[in-house]
């Protein structure tokens, strides 16, 4: 594996003594989002889904630590766009954001500040410029900035729809994981000595590739792999692709390669299974076999949930919105009318 890739094969096996093997792509994910505010748009940002103390932490103070400080900014927990103003001229050269507690930083503003925050940090994101404006001031940001951001899941599921919205989480790879109470166990036999592990070089920009592309040959492969997204993370098709070509060109530049090969798709086929939200499992399964064509009572005989229909209308009236399936048929929403007792309990 990664037969091209040294700096991969080195970090991932830090990460799996360190970590062990379900958090180790997810650290190693961070450090590909650190990379890419160096490289052109699109870019990878991540943000990071689950429990309550379950190293959502630990993977970013690590990946901040593994790279030279000109690839980062520690944002800890309470940050406004206007406070960014400060770093103005570091952006310019590329900056990652790293944003430990997300849940925090949502949690203790007023929503039109959350509004602004959201809506700022999308357009630097995706446009590279985020003009702030006050009845005080007026200034223009501009750079490459990318963003690894940690929130629980508790709180992804409370601010998912009602704040992130589309524009927002569409810049991110949201990355989910869940650790079993068996995995938790050994995890605190082994963290003291986890926390004495450091790996011993430190990557700075002479370290990486800042120019990257992408064979035409793998096209195909993206445009099939960011139908497989689409369906898993509830993002629109085009959003993948960007998203794909970002994780391509940032795990490229990592191993200093110009040239995006086999490697870098190997890598995006790995994350794949990290887009599904384990507290809503059924979403991915329902928008794809959707798109094949099933009706909703095929579905639910196919998820084995016979009385899912009502939640399986709602998943796909949203995968509609996103633009990701086409909209429904008329005979759908007549098979849903009557219902029978019990369909509204899934």
């Amino acid at each position: 594996m990664f037969q091209s890739s040294p700096i991969s094969k080195r970090l991932l096996r830090y990460f799996d003594e360190k970590f062990g093997q379900k958090i180790s792509l997810i650290a190693f994910l961070k450090c590909c989002a650190v990379v890419s505010c160096k490289l052109e748009r699109p870019r990878l940002s991540v943000l990071d889904v689950a429990p309550s103390r379950q190293l959502k932490s630990y993977t970013s103070t690590e990946a901040m630590r593994i790279f030279d400080q000109e690839f980062w900014i520690d944002m800890y927990s309470d940050f406004t766009m206007n406070s960014l103003r400060r770093y103005s001229q570091e952006l310019k050269n590329g900056k990652c954001l790293l944003v430990n507690d997300g849940t925090t930083l949502l949690a203790s503003k007023a929503q039109r500040t959350k509004d602004r925050l959201v809506g700022g940090l999308s357009e630097l994101f995706a446009d590279g410029r985020y003009t702030y404006q006050d009845f005080q001031q007026k200034f223009t940001l501009i750079g490459k900035v990318t963003m690894v951001l940690n929130i629980t899941s508790e709180a992804y599921r409370n601010y998912k729809d009602r704040l992130f919205g589309l524009t927002f989480s569409e810049r991110f790879c949201t990355a989910h994981h869940r650790l079993t109470i068996s995995e938790q166990s050994e995890w605190n036999a082994k963290k003291e000595a986890s926390k004495r592990m450091s790996y011993d070089d430190t990557i700075s920009i002479d370290d990486i590739e800042t120019h990257t592309q992408i064979p035409k040959k793998y096209y195909g492969t993206i445009e099939h792999l960011a139908r497989d997204f689409s369906y898993a993370s509830l993002k629109s098709r085009i959003g993948c692709q960007d998203l794909i070509k970002a994780t391509l060109a940032a795990h490229a530049a990592l191993n200093k390669r110009r040239e995006v090969c086999r490697d870098d798709l190997q890598f995006v086929e790995m994350i794949q299974r990290y887009l599904v939200d384990p507290f809503s499992p059924y979403e991915g399964r329902i928008v794809k076999y959707r798109a094949e064509g099933l009706s909703f009572r095929e579905i639910a005989r196919k998820i084995g949930k016979p009385n899912y229909l009502q939640q399986i209308q709602r998943v796909i009236k949203k995968a509609e919105l996103r633009g990701i399936l086409d909209s429904q048929s008329a005979n759908d929403s007549l098979a849903l009318t009557p219902r029978k007792a019990g369909d509204d309990h899934g």
